[in-house]
């Protein structure tokens, strides 16, 4: 997975890299999705592994469609455009980076899961950001999961996407989460059949570039219509760092059966899925407050 920081904040960005991919396991044992298989450690192992996983405000969670602290105004606003990313296919998900301004990107070396960490090359970042609560992100890269990870009153959805952001030196981040679900005879979304293009062609040892309609443009629509859940959480990947601020979209974007198995069929290829599954369970709500806002 990459991230990216201006030059000055490189130990900060790096830091960050390091902590959305410890998926692959920098710090711990190897993890993964599958129940039966002994040489990574399964979601209800986590915690034995990196013990934030265990703590009191993790995420996925489930979502009450009836609760929560009704607003008439949601704080979050999105900017830019943010079309142009760059797909790369890694262990456990499908991760599109921004790119467009000239930045510094921190990259785990899929040569070496698990091991080590590379400044690989310099790129460029298109300027999009996102702001709640008088504090702004920036936005790093978005990746895929199927089923959903957060559910609604017990339900998973087809699949998820989440928006990742961070501040400015790492230490908080922004997630909005969409979900997906899929229609026998529905038309896929476009911004979702772009994407479901380029994975198709997209390798462990290759990138693509692709250019989408605004990640902005499809989150604000969304929001705009139907409302977002917000609530404080963590990473959904090991090491579960309790850093983030979650804005969950609550009315799915469409896609077609057929476009969701190929969704699926992707995600099978990824070795530490659980047949083509790469979904957290859902964690304690521990007395934290899910807001709504319409």
């Amino acid at each position: 997975m990459k991230c990216f920081a201006i030059a000055s904040t490189l130990m900060a960005a790096c830091a960050l890299t390091e902590s959305l991919v410890a998926a692959d396991g920098a710090e711990g044992a190897a993890w993964g999705y599958k129940t039966n298989d002994a040489s990574m450690a399964s979601p209800e192992q986590w915690a034995e592994h990196y013990p934030t996983c265990g703590g009191s405000s993790q995420s996925p969670i489930d979502i009450s469609v009836t609760a929560g602290c009704n607003s008439d105004e949601r704080s979050l606003t999105l900017s830019g455009e943010c079309a142009d990313f760059n797909l790369t296919q890694s262990d456990e998900s499908f991760k599109a980076s921004v790119n467009g301004g000239t930045l510094l990107i921190c990259v785990l070396d899929l040569s070496l899961i698990g091991q080590s960490f590379n400044v690989w090359d310099v790129a460029t970042i298109g300027s999009c950001a996102v702001s709640a609560n008088d504090a702004s992100y920036d936005m790093l890269q978005f990746h895929l999961h199927a089923p959903s990870e957060h559910t609604l009153n017990g339900k998973a959805l087809d699949g998820e996407v989440h928006f990742v952001h961070s501040n400015t030196d790492g230490s908080a981040l922004l997630v909005v989460g969409v979900f997906f679900e899929a229609v026998e005879g529905g038309e896929t979304d476009a911004w979702v059949a772009s994407v479901l293009d380029a994975m198709d062609t997209v390798s462990s040892n290759s990138t693509v570039p692709m250019s989408l309609a605004s990640y902005s443009d499809l989150v604000n629509t969304a929001a705009d219509a139907h409302g977002v859940y917000n609530y404080p959480g963590s990473l959904t990947t090991p090491a579960c760092d309790e850093i983030v601020d979650w804005w969950v979209i609550k009315e799915p974007v469409q896609l077609s059966t057929t476009d969701f198995e190929r969704l699926q069929s992707q995600l099978k290829e990824l070795h530490v899925t659980d047949d083509g599954k790469n979904a957290r369970p859902v964690q304690a709500l521990n007395g934290r407050v899910i807001s709504t806002f319409n």
